[in-house]
């Protein structure tokens, strides 16, 4: 599974008041027009997860969802937007484009 993370999201996740030993969970928090729309929670492995490392930040994804998250970028953003996180296809831009679900 190919998952990055740019510097703006580990900076955040960093900052963040976690425990050494928390477990960020990716996870699917609805639907929308564009696509699922994802989570961050804190979790324990169970059966199923795979978990990864990046930049001494520990994740999970559930095996039902591995497929939706593979070959994604995940970046943080604030701006005229908003703040928050994003999932983005490797290789695009982060931009909502021209959808009409706003």
């Amino acid at each position: 599974m190919k998952i990055d993370l740019t510097k703006s999201a580990i900076d955040e996740l960093k900052g963040l008041e976690m425990e050494d030993s928390d477990i960020i969970r990716i996870a699917i928090a609805g639907q929308s027009c564009s696509g699922p729309q994802f989570a961050f929670t804190l979790g324990e492995e169970g059966p199923g997860d795979e978990r990864f490392d990046i930049e001494g930040l520990s994740f999970l994804v559930d095996e039902e969802i591995r497929n939706l998250v593979d070959g994604f970028e995940i970046d943080f953003v604030n701006d005229e937007r908003g703040k928050g996180f994003l999932l983005i296809p490797i290789g695009m831009e982060s931009s909502c484009g021209s959808c009409s679900c706003h």
